[in-house]
Protein backbone atom coordinates (compact mmCIF):
# COMPACT_ATOMS: atom_id res chain seq x y z
CA UNK A 1 0.00 0.00 0.00
CA UNK A 2 2.90 2.35 0.80
CA UNK A 3 4.34 1.79 -2.64
CA UNK A 4 1.00 2.70 -4.25
CA UNK A 5 0.74 5.96 -2.27
CA UNK A 6 4.26 7.03 -3.32
CA UNK A 7 3.63 6.30 -6.99
CA UNK A 8 3.22 9.65 -8.89
CA UNK A 9 3.29 8.43 -12.47
CA UNK A 10 -0.35 9.43 -13.20
CA UNK A 11 -0.30 12.84 -11.48
CA UNK A 12 0.38 14.73 -14.72
CA UNK A 13 -2.63 13.11 -16.34
CA UNK A 14 -4.88 14.04 -13.42
CA UNK A 15 -3.58 17.64 -13.47
CA UNK A 16 -4.14 17.83 -17.22
CA UNK A 17 -7.71 16.57 -16.76
CA UNK A 18 -8.38 19.52 -14.42
CA UNK A 19 -6.72 22.13 -16.67
CA UNK A 20 -8.08 20.94 -20.05
CA UNK A 21 -11.64 22.31 -19.68
CA UNK A 22 -10.27 25.72 -18.69
CA UNK A 23 -7.89 25.79 -21.66
CA UNK A 24 -10.64 24.74 -24.05
CA UNK A 25 -13.00 27.40 -22.68
CA UNK A 26 -10.40 30.14 -23.09
CA UNK A 27 -9.50 28.94 -26.60
CA UNK A 28 -13.12 28.78 -27.75
CA UNK A 29 -13.79 32.18 -26.15
CA UNK A 30 -10.91 33.74 -28.08
CA UNK A 31 -12.14 32.10 -31.28
CA UNK A 32 -15.75 33.25 -30.77
CA UNK A 33 -14.83 36.85 -30.02
CA UNK A 34 -12.37 36.92 -32.93
CA UNK A 35 -15.23 35.95 -35.26
CA UNK A 36 -17.41 38.63 -33.60
CA UNK A 37 -14.74 41.29 -34.19
CA UNK A 38 -14.34 40.13 -37.80
CA UNK A 39 -18.11 40.39 -38.39
CA UNK A 40 -18.12 43.89 -36.89
CA UNK A 41 -15.29 44.89 -39.23
CA UNK A 42 -17.15 43.40 -42.23
CA UNK A 43 -20.28 45.36 -41.31
CA UNK A 44 -18.27 48.59 -41.07
CA UNK A 45 -16.66 47.90 -44.45
CA UNK A 46 -20.09 47.26 -45.97
CA UNK A 47 -21.29 50.60 -44.59
CA UNK A 48 -18.30 52.34 -46.16
CA UNK A 49 -18.89 50.67 -49.52
CA UNK A 50 -22.55 51.67 -49.59
CA UNK A 51 -21.60 55.28 -48.77
CA UNK A 52 -18.97 55.33 -51.52
CA UNK A 53 -21.41 53.92 -54.05
CA UNK A 54 -24.06 56.44 -52.97
CA UNK A 55 -21.54 59.23 -53.56
CA UNK A 56 -20.74 58.22 -57.14
CA UNK A 57 -24.26 57.46 -58.40
CA UNK A 58 -27.14 59.88 -58.84
CA UNK A 59 -28.87 60.74 -55.53
CA UNK A 60 -31.80 58.55 -54.55
CA UNK A 61 -33.80 61.64 -53.58
CA UNK A 62 -35.00 64.48 -55.77
CA UNK A 63 -32.46 67.31 -55.88
CA UNK A 64 -35.19 69.95 -55.81
CA UNK A 65 -36.59 68.45 -52.59
CA UNK A 66 -33.09 68.37 -51.13
CA UNK A 67 -32.46 72.01 -52.11
CA UNK A 68 -35.78 73.19 -50.65
CA UNK A 69 -35.71 71.18 -47.42
CA UNK A 70 -31.95 71.00 -46.82
CA UNK A 71 -32.14 67.29 -46.02
CA UNK A 72 -33.87 64.12 -47.17
CA UNK A 73 -33.75 60.53 -45.97
CA UNK A 74 -34.16 57.39 -48.03
CA UNK A 75 -35.07 54.19 -46.14
CA UNK A 76 -36.10 50.63 -46.84
CA UNK A 77 -38.64 49.71 -49.46
CA UNK A 78 -39.94 53.28 -49.73
CA UNK A 79 -36.79 54.24 -51.60
CA UNK A 80 -36.30 52.94 -55.12
CA UNK A 81 -32.69 52.25 -55.93
CA UNK A 82 -31.66 51.39 -52.37
CA UNK A 83 -31.57 47.67 -53.17
CA UNK A 84 -29.08 48.34 -55.96
CA UNK A 85 -26.86 50.27 -53.55
CA UNK A 86 -26.89 47.49 -50.98
CA UNK A 87 -25.71 44.99 -53.60
CA UNK A 88 -22.20 46.48 -53.46
CA UNK A 89 -21.97 45.24 -49.86
CA UNK A 90 -23.08 41.67 -50.67
CA UNK A 91 -19.53 40.46 -51.20
CA UNK A 92 -18.53 41.73 -47.75
CA UNK A 93 -21.64 41.24 -45.60
CA UNK A 94 -24.47 39.52 -47.48
CA UNK A 95 -26.90 39.77 -44.55
CA UNK A 96 -27.40 43.50 -45.18
CA UNK A 97 -30.65 44.29 -46.99
CA UNK A 98 -32.49 47.49 -47.89
CA UNK A 99 -34.49 47.20 -44.66
CA UNK A 100 -31.26 47.68 -42.67
CA UNK A 101 -30.07 50.78 -44.52
CA UNK A 102 -31.02 54.46 -44.21
CA UNK A 103 -29.32 57.08 -46.36
CA UNK A 104 -29.61 60.74 -45.42
CA UNK A 105 -28.69 63.49 -47.86
CA UNK A 106 -28.13 66.91 -46.30
CA UNK A 107 -26.77 70.06 -47.90
CA UNK A 108 -23.40 71.22 -46.63
CA UNK A 109 -21.65 74.49 -47.37
CA UNK A 110 -17.97 74.10 -48.10
CA UNK A 111 -15.49 76.82 -49.00
CA UNK A 112 -16.33 80.39 -48.07
CA UNK A 113 -13.86 82.32 -50.23
CA UNK A 114 -15.13 81.15 -53.59
CA UNK A 115 -16.10 83.78 -56.19
CA UNK A 116 -19.76 82.71 -56.05
CA UNK A 117 -19.86 82.35 -52.27
CA UNK A 118 -20.41 78.99 -50.59
CA UNK A 119 -20.29 75.80 -52.57
CA UNK A 120 -23.15 73.51 -51.60
CA UNK A 121 -22.58 69.78 -51.70
CA UNK A 122 -24.73 66.92 -50.43
CA UNK A 123 -23.37 65.19 -47.35
CA UNK A 124 -24.34 61.52 -47.58
CA UNK A 125 -24.74 59.66 -44.29
CA UNK A 126 -25.31 55.91 -44.40
CA UNK A 127 -26.71 54.27 -41.26
CA UNK A 128 -27.06 50.51 -40.92
CA UNK A 129 -29.14 49.07 -38.08
CA UNK A 130 -30.51 45.71 -37.02
CA UNK A 131 -27.49 43.53 -37.80
CA UNK A 132 -26.88 40.53 -35.56
CA UNK A 133 -24.04 38.15 -34.90
CA UNK A 134 -25.18 34.64 -33.98
CA UNK A 135 -22.80 32.91 -31.60
CA UNK A 136 -21.53 29.57 -32.85
CA UNK A 137 -19.64 27.94 -30.00
CA UNK A 138 -21.37 29.39 -26.94
CA UNK A 139 -24.86 28.91 -28.33
CA UNK A 140 -25.46 25.77 -26.30
CA UNK A 141 -24.17 27.04 -22.96
CA UNK A 142 -26.81 27.57 -20.33
CA UNK A 143 -27.36 31.30 -19.74
CA UNK A 144 -25.21 32.44 -22.66
CA UNK A 145 -26.81 34.77 -25.21
CA UNK A 146 -27.71 33.27 -28.58
CA UNK A 147 -26.80 36.41 -30.54
CA UNK A 148 -25.52 39.96 -30.24
CA UNK A 149 -27.08 42.95 -32.01
CA UNK A 150 -24.50 45.35 -33.41
CA UNK A 151 -24.86 49.02 -32.54
CA UNK A 152 -25.93 51.29 -35.42
CA UNK A 153 -23.09 51.71 -37.91
CA UNK A 154 -22.73 55.11 -39.54
CA UNK A 155 -20.41 56.66 -42.10
CA UNK A 156 -20.54 59.92 -44.05
CA UNK A 157 -19.03 61.22 -47.26
CA UNK A 158 -19.51 64.17 -49.58
CA UNK A 159 -21.49 63.55 -52.72
CA UNK A 160 -21.82 65.52 -55.92
CA UNK A 161 -24.60 67.05 -57.95
CA UNK A 162 -25.74 65.36 -61.13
Amino acid sequence: MKRLLRDTRGSALVGFAFVLPILLGISFGILEFSVLAFDFHRANEATRRIARQAAIVAPLVDQATLTNNGSATCTGTACTGLAALTEVADSVFPEIGPENVAITYSLTDIGKDLPLGFLRKPLITVRITGLQHDFLLFNGLNGAPKSLTFPPLTTSTLGRWF
